[in-house]
């Protein structure tokens, strides 16, 4: 596994009707996939990621866009361009927005500060970063997560993309987009946002 599982492997069982353990990884390879997936789709992660490190381009020199920054161990802005990031600003130097959020999606330098972000040159953060409604992933992308990993699975039924129905005696091209997964995903995409994970 490469990161959070959006679902788990009896909700996944469950939702397939799958009472043996015969094609367990198999399962867990598809929930694994379908969860990299929704991050790629959604542009951010549905778990807490403790001690990354990203780098953002400031809007100006009061303001830097932190999507889904939890807390900030260090923040760090390089105004010469050298990528050594050695002036480090104190927590009494920025605010978090907006305020008495759990997830902030802005730093601001507080007036008073003495340093302040040069626009053109990256900002370090280093820190919390992710989305968890009620310690967990929001009931859309858990459920976004199992459909597509059934989806995933049962994929070995339908080559090139082609179901057919032997009771039907007919053949159904597959979507390459589920319409169910787009809608309840269409609220946790990420837009605008540019940052990159050292």
């Amino acid at each position: 596994m490469t990161g959070v599982l959006y679902a788990s492997l009896p909700e996944l069982k469950e939702y397939l009707a799958i009472a043996d353990a015969a094609n367990d990884v198999d399962l867990e390879r598809a929930l694994d996939a379908a969860s990299r997936k929704i991050d790629g789709e959604c542009g951010r992660t549905f778990g807490l990621q403790t001690a990354q490190t990203r780098l953002y381009y400031p809007e100006s020199a009061w303001s830097v866009r932190t999507p889904d920054l939890v807390a900030v161990t260090t923040l760090k802005t390089d105004p010469d361009g050298d990528a050594t990031f050695d002036t480090t600003l104190t927590a009494a130097d920025y605010e978090l927005w907006p305020l008495n959020e759990g997830r902030y999606q802005e730093i601001r330098i507080r007036p008073q500060a003495d340093d302040s972000f040069t626009p053109g040159r990256y900002v370090q953060v280093v820190g919390t970063f992710g989305v968890v409604v009620d310690g967990g992933p929001p009931v859309e992308v858990r459920q976004s997560a199992l459909i597509l990993a059934s989806r995933l699975y049962k994929r070995a039924e339908a080559p090139f993309g082609i179901l057919q129905s032997t009771d039907l005696g007919q053949f159904t091209r597959l979507s390459q987009t589920d319409p169910d997964v787009a809608a309840l995903l269409a609220p946790w995409r990420l837009t605008g946002a540019s940052w990159v994970m050292v």
